[in-house]
């Protein structure tokens, strides 16, 4: 674990192990390039070995959802939105782009359960299963980090969670929830 203190020295505990948060976010940013060419790649391979791509029909579920009641007449005319040149082809964009991270999600979490994060803005992060699918790629050969102090880095930016985990049917919820139901639910007007 790392710990933070804007002054080490006046910290109630850990203070000499504690980095100054211009030290830390100095780490960060040596880290993000390893982060980022590391799970990027692991990720890509896990969809596609687990034929998780977004489809054309996963598009038109998400589409069909943002507008439940619509009859078929109606949606039809929605969906002419979502194709290329529509006038709703950037949500079609963004709706692939979450249905990708979704399908990912529930996937890891379905293998490896454990605990789900949920950050303001982005869809829920099954973390426990992330931190686990990583480990078990690390152990198979998938990747190495050779210098010992990043590879220590590493691990503990990956399991420090960016805010509490839920666990149990709580968890189970969030990850089962459709991108497109989450979407309408935080653009639905409070009753």
């Amino acid at each position: 674990m790392i710990e933070v203190h804007p002054c080490p020295e006046k910290a109630y505990s850990d203070g000499p192990q504690s980095l100054r948060p211009a030290h830390f976010a100095e780490l960060v940013k040596e880290l993000e390039p390893l982060v980022k060419a590391v799970i990027g790649p692991l990720f890509a391979d896990y969809a596609a070995q687990n034929d998780l791509a977004v489809g054309e029909a996963d598009l038109k579920e998400y589409c069909r959802r943002l507008a439940p009641a619509a009859d078929d007449s109606t949606f039809a005319d929605a969906w002419e939105q979502w194709k290329p040149g529509g006038g709703q082809w950037r949500l079609r964009q963004q709706a692939a782009a979450e249905l990708a991270l979704w399908k990912l999600q529930k996937s890891l979490y379905e293998r490896y359960g454990g605990r789900v994060v949920c950050v303001a803005g982005a869809p829920p992060q099954a973390f426990d299963a992330m931190c686990a699918y990583v480990a078990e790629r690390e152990q198979a050969g998938a990747f190495t980090i050779h210098d010992a102090r990043l590879k220590i880095l590493f691990w503990e930016c990956l399991r420090a969670p960016k805010c509490p985990p839920l666990g149990g049917a709580e968890a189970r919820a969030l990850i089962a929830e459709h991108p497109a139901d989450r979407r309408a639910s935080r653009a639905a007007p409070a009753p």
